[in-house]
């Protein structure tokens, strides 16, 4: 009974080279003896290299030429030999390649000014992490009492931008405070109408309007804050961590050396900006 080459590739009668090379790939791949110990594995790896041995023999451009009978059981031993030792081959050549290329940017970055300025601003990062982290999650922010007055609402982020005035100090200056349109209603159900501004100890960022409602502290974040975008910046900044902890040579060093270490600057100076403007 003549195979079916195309059913063993899961392909149709009309696929081209490309299709039937994106097929073998995909099974080779899924049943190769290393990656698969399952019992059945070998014998479909065979018959899969079988099949792309025949098809990508019988085909020329994109119409398919068939061979009167199959190939041989030897024919397609001999094959199969052939592509999995070139594949070792490929494997063992694109390693060492790709090793060469790490060592030889590794190099460059050490022997350059990129040898200092990398792990100088991996460790400032870091420590930029650790200082806003302290600042907006674990320190205690101080509390002014102030009035508050309604501006304009913002439709693109859905907040309603208030004004602020300290109560005790008129010389206090706040930035514009801006409150989920949602959550307005809960500053009218403040019981006394007693508003505090917490602001924190470092970077003195307007973080929370607080008041109580019904005895229980209530606390409304401004939208508008640098640190609305606290745990975006918190991830960036740690991402030298990557670049720390992959010494090199090696490709993750190199790529985070250059990629990671240029996002990380450029959130670094952004954040200063916004946070001391």
């Amino acid at each position: 009974m003549k195979k079916d080459y195309h059913k063993v590739l899961g392909v149709s009668k009309s696929a081209n080279k490309s299709q039937i090379k994106l097929a073998y790939r995909k099974l080779a791949m899924k049943y190769h003896p290393d990656r698969n110990k399952s019992k059945h594995a070998h014998d479909i790896f065979i018959k899969v290299n079988e099949a792309y041995a025949f098809l990508t023999e019988e085909y020329e451009d994109e119409a398919p030429v068939f061979k009167s009978s199959p190939p041989t059981k030897t024919e397609s031993n001999d094959e199969l030999k052939r592509r999995m030792e070139w594949a070792k081959n490929y494997a063992r050549y694109k390693k060492i390649k790709e090793d060469n290329i790490a060592k030889i940017s590794f190099d460059e970055i050490q022997n350059s000014y990129k040898g200092w300025l990398v792990p100088l601003v991996s460790w400032i990062s870091i420590g930029y992490a650790i200082i806003i982290f302290l600042d907006f999650c674990v320190l205690t922010p101080s509390s002014n009492i102030i009035d508050y007055g309604f501006d304009y609402i913002n439709s693109t982020t859905s907040t309603m931008v208030i004004s602020l005035d300290d109560k005790e100090n008129k010389s206090i200056e706040y930035d514009d405070f801006a409150i989920k349109l949602e959550k307005i209603d809960q500053l009218n159900k403040a019981d006394p109408k007693i508003y505090r501004c917490e602001i924190t100890p470092i970077f003195n960022q307007e973080i929370y309007i607080s008041f109580k409602v019904d005895g229980e502290v209530t606390r409304l974040f401004n939208y508008q804050s640098t640190y609305a975008g606290f745990y975006v910046f918190l991830i960036i900044l740690l991402l030298p961590l990557i670049t720390i902890f992959s010494k090199g040579p090696s490709i993750l060093y190199v790529f985070s050396a250059y990629f990671i270490t240029s996002i990380v600057f450029l959130a670094d100076i952004i954040l200063s900006i916004s946070l001391l403007a």
